[in-house]
């Protein structure tokens, strides 16, 4: 797709980390669409509103639509070269209506479907996870290969907000006075801030040495532990955090304590994966995977410092 210039739709952009994608495409510069499902009759979401006001102040057209109305799909498919999809944890399976639908439009050169974790092919995580999250990536997978639409996987493990263990209050952010460790806390994992996760997967979504790999976000600088983290946190804020040290054995009875309230069992189980088995690195890179820094060497991702600047 080099030299050519690029259309995008990006699927889930009011979302948490959709809204970063579908602004790091119209910033650079591709023609961008967010396909959106009309909210006639909903109660009011004021957090929406502004996510759409912000799409619409960075030129990015709306399009009407939804996963579970096909002719939409296909009008929003219309002149489209990349489909970015950044739909939430319910709506992994109704992407294989747009699998269908890209299958049939035949013109799409490149789909990102919804995954932004881990690797759900290299790591299997406790049950509740692997059911409702990793299980239903796979199937997508599967879905999309044997249609033979081309592809880029995008594994960002720990998003910044979580890893610092962020305070949200009104929509903002700011450092934790309170931080939770999992197990001896020495276990590192890695994290990327939400802009980075945007502009990289805008870059790898048409860049041709990703086509058909799996691209993973994983800057050196950024691979710490909780203790780690703890400790620059308190450099950066100059201030002590209350720390709470919760073990493998509490984390594994929390899990099952939380089996009826999936999103909680979800997390606990993905805190569990990357802070007390250290998945995010317990796998090697084969020759379908690419690295982000190493595609991009000059283009530099946030780092702890960079990111808690903004907030201290």
């Amino acid at each position: 797709m080099d030299g050519v210039s690029k259309s995008v739709l990006v699927i889930g952009a009011t979302g948490y980390i959709g809204r970063y994608i579908a602004l790091a495409s119209a910033a650079a510069g591709f023609s961008t669409s967010a396909l959106l499902r009309a909210n006639s009759g909903a109660a009011p979401n004021p957090r929406r509103d502004k996510a759409i006001e912000s799409l619409h102040a960075a030129g990015i057209s709306i399009k009407n639509g939804s996963l579970d109305d096909r002719e939409s799909l296909m009008l929003a498919l219309e002149d489209v070269d990349i489909v970015i999809s950044a739909v939430g944890i319910p709506q992994i399976l109704e992407q294989l209506n747009l699998v269908e639908a890209m299958k049939e439009k035949k013109t799409v050169k490149r789909f990102v479907p919804s995954e932004f974790g881990q690797d759900v092919d290299k790591v299997v995580c406790l049950k509740p996870a692997q059911e409702v999250l990793s299980d239903p990536k796979i199937r997508v997978r599967r879905a999309i290969e044997a249609a033979g639409i081309p592809f880029t996987y995008v594994i960002t493990n720990a998003f910044a907000k979580f890893h610092f263990n962020m305070r949200e209050e009104n929509g903002r952010l700011s450092p934790p006075e309170r931080f939770v460790i999992y197990g001896d806390g020495n276990i590192k994992a890695s994290f990327v801030t939400e802009e980075d996760i945007g502009a990289f997967t805008v870059k790898a979504a048409a860049d041709p040495r990703a086509l058909n790999k799996t691209l993973h976000m994983r800057p050196p600088a950024n691979a710490l532990s909780q203790n780690e983290t703890v400790a620059i946190l308190e450099r950066e804020t100059k201030r002590q955090l209350r720390k709470e040290v919760v073990s493998q054995v509490e984390m594994l009875e929390s899990i099952r304590g939380h089996v009826f309230l999936a999103f909680e069992s979800v997390i606990l189980s993905l805190m569990y994966s990357a802070y007390i088995r250290g998945d995010t690195f317990g796998f090697e890179l084969g020759p379908n995977d690419v690295v982000a820094h190493e595609l991009y060497p000059d283009a530099s991702f946030t780092d702890a410092h960079g990111y808690l600047s903004k907030f201290v």
